[in-house]
């Protein structure tokens, strides 16, 4: 009967071993895969932000270009010719102005 105790006992502290290396194997693997997905994760976030620089560089471009175009729109000379071609407007000659600077009797 005392070898039998001696038996379940060893096998009790062997299957105690076995559990404690079964859980430490699991939380190590646990480990790996967050860090895995962490990993992953940081390589996603990098793609999004080199994605949204090249549409910040793409839309200051197209700031560039819609200003430019507002300036060569905005032209006296050429609204002047647009005036003149679709509303029939015509400029006319600047009027002489006389300043009196005196007394008026």
């Amino acid at each position: 009967m005392a070898k039998q105790n001696q038996v379940s006992h060893s096998i009790s502290k062997d299957s105690m071993k076995l559990l404690r290396f079964i859980a430490y194997v699991i939380s190590v693997m646990s480990f790996m895969v967050l860090l895995l997905v962490v990993k992953n994760e940081c390589r996603r976030l990098g793609k999004d932000i080199d994605y949204k620089r090249s549409e910040v560089i793409m839309l200051a471009d197209e700031i560039g270009f819609l200003e430019s175009s507002v300036s060569n729109l905005s032209r006296p000379d050429r609204i002047r010719k647009i005036v003149s071609e679709n509303l029939n407007m015509y400029s006319t000659a600047p009027e002489s102005l006389i300043v009196y600077l005196g007394d008026f009797k």
